[in-house]
């Protein structure tokens, strides 16, 4: 039975990536109890690899966005090796905790600004989590842009015409 379980798509996946990376692939929603979660089991099971956080916005917070971008912030700190943020929260909130702290990271405004820089970030061996807020974000994107063997584009959260659809008409 255990052997049966299957995550729901996009929540935690695991996918081999370019340059014999590890993808986890939390593209499918955002909190910061999630993310921070996430963060605390890639740092857990990469041991010696480089661990890569790709961010974007937690949204739907309201008044306590501030906080909470900050309080994600300072956990990509304490527990990864270099991040890439993006979205203007992102920008907003959490690099300037970055930057505070010299840490290693690249900001975008949006995935297609980003989308031509990430792979050449990406060294031999790095363990990645992607991990983002579903609205406007789709950051399976991301995920099928670093994933080695493209046929697994099909285990991906948001299949099919309507979400392409969607995810053309965005940035």
């Amino acid at each position: 039975m255990e052997n049966e379980f299957v995550l729901p798509l996009g929540r935690f996946s695991v996918f081999e990536g370019i340059k014999n990376s590890k993808i986890f692939d939390s593209s499918y929603n955002s909190s910061l109890d999630a993310s921070v979660g996430a963060i605390k089991v890639l740092s857990s099971i990469a041991v010696k690899e480089r661990k890569i956080g790709i961010f974007g916005n937690i949204n739907e917070l309201g008044s306590i966005s501030r906080l909470q971008h900050e309080l994600l912030a300072k956990e990509i700190v304490r527990e990864l090796d270099f991040a890439v943020i993006i979205g203007d929260q992102m920008l907003e909130y959490v690099e300037p905790v970055l930057k505070e702290n010299n840490f290693k990271y690249l900001a975008f405004e949006t995935y297609n600004d980003a989308k031509v820089v990430i792979p050449e970030i990406i060294q031999k061996n790095d363990f990645i989590l992607i991990k983002a807020s579903q609205n406007g974000m789709f950051f399976e994107r991301i995920v099928e842009d670093l994933l080695s063997d493209k046929m697994d584009v099909e285990k991906l959260c948001r299949r099919g015409r309507y979400w392409d659809n969607i995810r053309r008409k965005s940035r």
